[in-house]
């Protein structure tokens, strides 16, 4: 039994704070909102490295934990962060 395809995408609300690892990546904590077959899912805050692949597209690797500074920095920021999870 084949299972068709799903047309997955990443719609990126805001990102919090972006750190640089090398050449063409980075890690980002971000508020995204994840796109499946055309139905989009609520908010949620993530932490993700990013890359950019040698024909120019972007690309997003697995979610990573938070850390002490990553929580800091959501509490810091949570009445702006607040409304963009609700949606």
């Amino acid at each position: 039994m084949s299972e068709e395809k799903k047309d997955i995408s990443v719609e990126i609300v805001k990102v919090l704070r972006e750190d640089k690892t090398g050449k063409s990546g980075a890690v980002q904590l971000r508020i995204v909102r994840w796109v499946i077959d055309g139905k989009a899912n609520r908010p949620a805050l993530e932490k993700r490295g990013t890359y950019t692949t040698d024909s120019g597209e972007a690309r997003s690797s697995k979610a990573q934990g938070l850390t002490y500074e990553d929580v800091k920095l959501v509490v810091s920021q949570w009445a702006e962060i607040e409304p963009l999870l609700k949606g």
